[in-house]
């Protein structure tokens, strides 16, 4: 059995991704369709989550052809290629173990770094079907709320039309629009991850109106230092800790990750011996950090949070 796998973040699927498809199915035996980014929460690069992309995708394709499609979630590690590549390598072996594996890819730019990455699978070259960019496509959508129905899959094009008339929508264009009139000046940002034992602390990000979006917590400041992230930190709990250890993991460029600003994050790790009561839970809680790759934080706070767990 020959397999196909498409990685992607499909934002959103459009018509050069369904025609990719097509081609890999005249050929091949089954096509897995990957959707990055699932750990990252909405954002303007990533707006659509992982339902909304496969309603898209699901609603492109006839039912004959959906019974030789599979669609997963791809869980990034932005500052760990090896890691996310041996989690999709497992992933597609447990599904269709014994078969041969084609990486089906277009070299467009720095993105498709990964397409060298897998040397136990074949690699399938594939055209840039129309020079249909999903980038443009999201800019034309939001910016101006056109939609080329020429340019999308004919699932996508139902689902944007739909979009399009949702408070989301409009809180979103707002944001692109704020985006163009902005010089959009890089700021500097303290994140800390604040752990006991198997729990870290996330608190209450403000991205979209009615919608609870959560990360690491983080301060803006010019001076990113240790005493400075210690200070921050205990002042979200009610008392001081026991003894702690804390540690500096670097610093991180977050430009790109969510479109709407640039920062570049100074990470610190704070391991506790006891659990502090927290201020204000109603903007801070514990997460367990048990198959903590598979949950939603903003930005790239899990792989901040995965780079941490794995020194």
């Amino acid at each position: 059995m020959r397999i196909g796998v498409y990685v992607g973040r499909f934002q959103p699927f459009h018509h050069g991704h369904y025609l990719t498809c097509l081609t890999a199915l005249q050929t091949l035996d089954h096509l897995v369709i990957c959707l990055g980014g699932c750990n990252s929460d909405r954002s303007l690069k990533n707006p659509w989550t992982f339902k909304e992309r496969s309603l898209m995708i699901q609603s492109s394709f006839s039912k004959s052809e959906l019974k030789r499609i599979t669609i997963i979630p791809l869980y990034d590690s932005l500052y760990d290629n090896n890691a996310w590549k041996l989690r999709l390598e497992h992933q597609i072996a447990s599904l269709f173990p014994r078969t041969t594996v084609y990486l089906l890819g277009y070299e467009k730019d720095q993105s498709s770094f990964y397409l060298s990455m897998f040397d136990d699978w074949a690699f399938m070259p594939m055209d840039n079907i129309q020079n249909i960019n999903a980038t443009d496509l999201r800019k034309n959508y939001f910016l101006h709320q056109a939609l080329d129905e020429n340019q999308c899959s004919k699932g996508a094009s139902k689902f944007l039309a739909a979009f399009i008339k949702t408070p989301l929508f409009f809180e979103m264009r707002k944001k692109f629009q704020d985006i163009q009139a902005s010089s959009m000046m890089t700021k500097k940002v303290i994140n800390t991850i604040i752990q006991i034992q198997s729990y870290c602390l996330i608190e209450k990000h403000t991205v979209f109106s009615n919608m609870d979006q959560w990360g690491l917590p983080e301060w803006e400041t010019d001076h990113p230092l240790q005493t400075k992230a210690l200070h921050h930190a205990f002042s979200l709990f009610e008392s001081q800790p026991h003894s702690k250890t804390i540690s500096y993991l670097g610093h991180y460029d977050q430009t790109g990750q969510c479109m709407y600003e640039n920062k570049t994050s100074y990470l610190y790790h704070v391991k506790l011996d006891n659990m502090l009561k927290i201020k204000a839970v109603d903007r801070c809680q514990w997460m367990d950090l048990s198959s903590f790759l598979e949950k939603k934080l903003v930005s790239d706070h899990i792989s901040l949070i995965f780079c941490s767990q794995n020194r």
